[in-house]
């Protein structure tokens, strides 16, 4: 046989699989001593992989028996966004009050290296740094996925509608599309009949949860039963983006009488166009918002929002994954669990304490 470079550590299971000529699980279970693999196949593997220098051997094995007292949370790409950021902070702080409660420590990083490209999941994994690990993530490359449930590794995915394809998950996040319904149900109730609808741009994401809300404001206007008139626009998630949108579509503004954003910030940005262009807000257009930021209660007028149940997300996330690291059981069934979002009403819609 081939002999290949020792402590390449940009190998993976992936290159090893292809060289032995076998599946991702195969290697996965040839190096964890599974008695569903012949000798022959482990055998087989187990070199290639010692050629290589893999780091697997070692530290598989003891993925979930040791513990480390410690929690993984990996960060979406895109945290240093201010959008993002402001709202997975608040996320964050009731993930940590959980976390620090049942006596975990916390390592926050991402997926991988800004400067390497390493992979920070399975460097955290292969030094028993962490316990199990909350994936605040869209996207997970498919061996990774595999990889964790191969070998039995505490995690879920937390906030993000996630989707992979092939893969057997474990996923907590908000029903997107009931907030959108929600939204829309409310302008409805208030009669309102010419809307617009602000959604997030392709371009500028690919996230899943956008359109979920949007398709799902359509639909309450559909089975109102009443005649509606809607103009879909699209910004980039940002303030300035919602602020443009008014001043490049002030026409169609003026002769609307509400409009839903799905994300606060559009909305925030929209009100300051809106001001600066005497539109009143609610006499002449009701706007809601969506996620419930902080800054809800501070814009003029405060905005309704759907709000997305964070407390809730971050309670159910630590429980289950904390059940998991604490079981002497196997993890045999993973679930997705939709949390339902909320309404909370301001001066944006007519609204008044």
């Amino acid at each position: 046989m081939k002999t290949f470079a020792k402590n390449n550590k940009n190998i993976t299971i992936k290159d090893i699989a292809q060289m032995a000529n076998v599946s991702y699980s195969t290697v996965s279970r040839c190096l964890n001593d599974s008695k569903l693999v012949s000798e022959k196949t482990k055998n087989k593997v187990k070199k290639i992989a010692d050629e290589l220098g893999f780091e697997f051997n070692a530290s598989a094995r003891g993925l979930v028996t040791r513990k480390s007292g410690s929690i993984g949370i990996i960060l979406p790409d895109n945290f240093n966004n201010f959008d993002v950021y402001i709202h997975h902070i608040s996320l964050m702080n009731q993930m940590r009050t959980i976390l620090e409660k049942e006596d975990f420590d916390l390592i926050v990083t991402f997926w991988r290296n800004h400067f390497t490209g390493q992979d920070n999941i399975r460097k955290m994994i292969h030094r028993r740094k962490v316990d199990g690990i909350i994936l605040l993530k869209q996207q997970l490359d498919l061996e990774l996925v595999e990889y964790l449930n191969e070998n039995q590794f505490p995690y879920i995915f937390s906030h993000y509608p996630v989707e992979i394809k092939n893969a057997d998950i474990e996923a907590i996040f908000p029903d997107n599309f009931k907030g959108g319904y929600i939204a829309g149900k409310h302008l409805i109730d208030l009669g309102y009949t010419n809307i617009i609808c602000i959604n997030v741009d392709k371009k500028s994401t690919l996230s899943k949860e956008f359109d979920l809300r949007v398709d799902g404001f359509q639909q309450a206007f559909k089975d109102s039963g009443k005649k509606y008139h809607m103009t879909m626009l699209f910004g980039n998630k940002s303030f300035q983006s919602g602020y443009n949108l008014v001043n490049d579509n002030l026409a169609v503004f003026k002769k609307t009488d509400a409009l839903f954003a799905v994300t606060d910030l559009m909305a925030f940005g929209v009100l300051k166009g809106l001001t600066e262009n005497q539109i009143k807000v609610p006499d002449n257009i009701a706007v809601v918002g969506y996620d419930n930021t902080e800054l809800c209660n501070f814009s003029t007028p405060t905005l309704t929002s759907i709000s997305q149940p964070l407390k809730e997300i971050s309670k159910i996330t630590c429980d289950e994954l904390i059940t998991k690291i604490n079981s002497s059981e196997p993890i045999n069934m993973r679930k997705k669990v939709l949390i339902s979002p909320y309404l909370v009403k301001r001066e944006s819609c007519g609204w008044k304490k």
